[in-house]
C-alpha cells in the first residue's frame, strides 16, 4: 500500500464496452447515461475535490483495514467501473466480487479488490471510506465501531427472524480495530468525516433527480454494485443465507 495522500485527477474516459453481459441491459444503459451526466456536468471533478480534502498520511501497508465491502457512492462506482474497464480488469474484478457476495454472510473475508501482494486493484479510484481510514481520532472511531457492531447485530437478528439461520459470530462480531500504526497529518473528527460524506451525497442527489439512481442505492457496499451486474437479488440473498447456514452447521459439528 502507498501513502494515502494521493488524490485522483485528470480526465475520465468514456466507459468501454467491457466483457461482462448484464443480466438487465437497462441497468447497463442507465449506468452509461449516468457516466455521461457526470462527465458533462463536472461531477468527477467535484469528486476529486472532495478526495483532495482528505489529509495526507502514512500507511504501514498491513492491509488490516482491507477487510470488508466498504460503502461506495454511485459517482465513485461509476469511476471505479470505468477504471477497471480501461485497465482491462473489469471481468476479473467482477468475478472476485461475486465470489465475495456469495459468501459474505458465511465467513470473514478480505476485500475482493485486495491483491495477493497487498496492493489494491482500484487504489487510484478507491472509495472515500478507504481514503479516510486511519484519520479518525480514536474516540470517534470507537463510537463509530460500536454503532457498526450494533447494526450488524440488528441485521443478524432480522436474518434469523426471516430465515431461521444464525449467522456465524465471526461475521456478526467482526470488527476492524483502530489503526495504531497509521500516521495522519491532520486527524479528523466524526464531523469532519460527515462533511465529506455529505458532499458526496450531494453529488449523488444529481442522479436521483434524473432518475438514474434509486433512493435505496445510496451508499451501497462496493460488492453490492458489482453484484447487480449479473446476479439476481433474491436468488443471491437465498444463496448467501444458505452458505451461512452451512457454515453454522459445520461449526456446531466441530464443537461436539
Amino acid at each position: 500500500m502507498r501513502e494515502r495522500s494521493e488524490t485522483v485527477t485528470g480526465t475520465v474516459t468514456a466507459t468501454g464496452a467491457g466483457s461482462a453481459t448484464f443480466r438487465d441491459p437497462d441497468l447497463d444503459a442507465r449506468w452509461r447515461a449516468a457516466f455521461d451526466q457526470a462527465r458533462e456536468n463536472g461531477l468527477f471533478e467535484r469528486l476529486s475535490e472532495v478526495y483532495a480534502r482528505v489529509p495526507g498520511g502514512r500507511c504501514s501497508g498491513c492491509t488490516a483495514c482491507c477487510a470488508e465491502s466498504v460503502s461506495t457512492f454511485f459517482v465513485e462506482w461509476l469511476r471505479i467501473r470505468d477504471f477497471l474497464e480501461a485497465s482491462g480488469r473489469w471481468s476479473e474484478a467482477l468475478n472476485r466480487a461475486e465470489d465475495y457476495a456469495r459468501f459474505e454472510l458465511a465467513r470473514p473475508m478480505k476485500c475482493p479488490m485486495l491483491e495477493a501482494d497487498g496492493r489494491c486493484m482500484i487504489y487510484e479510484v478507491r472509495p472515500l471510506t478507504c481514503r479516510i481510514f486511519g484519520h479518525l481520532k480514536a474516540a470517534d472511531y470507537g463510537r463509530n465501531l460500536k454503532a457498526v457492531l450494533k447494526a450488524n447485530q440488528r441485521a443478524a437478528e432480522e436474518i434469523f427472524k426471516h430465515y431461521g439461520v444464525r449467522l456465524p459470530a465471526a461475521v456478526v462480531e467482526r470488527s476492524i480495530p483502530f489503526c495504531e500504526s497509521f500516521v495522519s497529518e491532520a486527524p479528523m473528527t466524526s464531523g469532519d468525516r460527515d462533511e465529506l460524506f455529505d458532499d458526496l451525497f450531494s453529488i449523488d442527489s444529481r442522479f436521483l433527480m434524473t432518475g438514474l439512481l434509486e433512493p435505496d442505492q445510496i451508499q451501497l457496499g462496493l460488492v453490492d454494485w458489482f453484484a447487480m451486474v449479473r446476479l439476481e437479488g433474491d436468488a443471491l440473498a437465498e444463496e448467501r443465507v444458505k452458505h451461512a447456514a452451512e457454515m453454522a452447521e459445520a461449526g456446531e459439528k466441530a464443537d461436539k
